[in-house]
């Protein structure tokens, strides 16, 4: 199909129908088909709240959403391979598991870090992640895990 007959197409949906196409192409990093999905929402003027607080509030909401889920997600593969290691003995799985607990600590600190460059409450960001009640170390000794998780949160808050 020619470029202009797939435009055409992409005038007559819905903008919420144009999200979800651009959300897929996004995930394809085909970012010819992004560029004119984009071109071809429609334009409307509006009045609201300064751009930077909505970038900065949508960044924190961000940051804390993903936190959450590398978290979570880190947390519970150390517990499964804690488990298995505690039930068979395996050293592989004892390895596994401080695999996952130096990432947790690489981002517990990577957190606070940016948190304090930003000038951010982390325990907001914890709260809003439902890790409030969780430990929060001084220190991890893998500085390049730390950093690579500070640049992570870092393009989450934009």
């Amino acid at each position: 199909m020619k470029a202009a007959q797939v435009d055409k197409l992409y005038n007559k949906l819905t903008p919420t129908e144009q999200a979800a196409l651009a959300f897929e192409a996004i995930a394809r990093n085909d970012d010819a088909e992004l560029n004119v999905i984009v071109e071809s929402v429609e334009r409307k003027d509006y009045r609201c709240t300064h751009w930077d607080f909505r970038w900065r509030l949508s960044g924190l909401t961000n940051l804390a959403s993903y936190y959450a889920m590398i978290y979570w997600k880190t947390r519970t593969y150390m517990e499964v391979v804690n488990s298995k290691y505690n039930e068979c003995g395996n050293e592989a799985d004892q390895k596994a598991a401080f695999v996952f607990l130096d990432r947790l600590l690489a981002m517990e600190v990577a957190l606070a870090d940016v948190c304090a460059k930003m000038n951010i409450d982390v325990l907001a960001v914890k709260k809003f992640a439902q890790c409030d009640n969780e430990h929060t170390p001084e220190k991890c000794n893998d500085e390049e895990l730390v950093k690579a998780y500070v640049g992570l949160f870092m393009r989450m808050i934009g």
